[in-house]
């Protein structure tokens, strides 16, 4: 007699055992299951915020919307880039620029720049740009920049004023240049 209790008991605790291994593999491959659903949607979901190379005042970004300070500082950024260079420098200049360009719009962008570039080394220029003002389109996500631009010729200098303007597109807080061009 206990002997047969003493086996329905170990039985019991058997089944339990069972009964409770069973449900924490379960529970192991549903936490597992859900955790690889959470990865895979983090993928998904991949932000890429560029920094201009100072940041001078204070700027939001989201997958929708960029503040006004943002692209004033990018477009600062970028006509900097673009307009202050020297025949060494201005090949990983345009490398740059065109890394901050969607493929879409990279055929236009990369002809105009390596046309600059080559003038650029052809005529070995070195050239600076202090931009003085901004005007910023919000319907079209432009940028009109005004600056004094200086060209060094050997010993001499040209001084002049330049306008340009740099039209962006958002993609999931990521702001791409979709075109730089001077404006007389």
């Amino acid at each position: 007699m206990k002997v047969e209790h003493q086996s329905k008991i170990t039985n019991q605790l058997a089944r339990s055992r069972h009964r409770l291994l069973v449900v924490l593999s379960v529970v192991s491959l549903t936490l597992f299951l859900l955790f690889m659903v959470a990865i895979k949607q983090s993928g998904q979901r991949t932000q890429i915020i560029v920094l201009p190379d100072v940041v001078t005042e204070p700027f939001t970004i989201s997958s929708k919307k960029v503040s006004e300070s943002y692209i004033r500082q990018m477009a600062d950024y970028y006509a900097r880039l673009t307009f202050s260079t020297t025949p060494q420098s201005v090949d990983s200049q345009v490398d740059t620029l065109l890394s901050h360009v969607p493929a879409h719009y990279m055929n236009d962008v990369k002809l105009n720049l390596v046309r600059y570039s080559d003038s650029i080394k052809q005529k070995n220029i070195m050239s600076t740009f202090y931009p003085t003002d901004f005007d910023y389109n919000p319907v079209s996500k432009s940028m009109e920049i005004k600056g004094d631009f200086i060209v060094f010729l050997g010993r001499e200098s040209i001084r002049s004023k330049k306008k340009i303007k740099i039209d962006f597109e958002l993609e999931n807080t990521r702001l791409w240049i979709k075109k730089i061009e001077e404006l007389t």
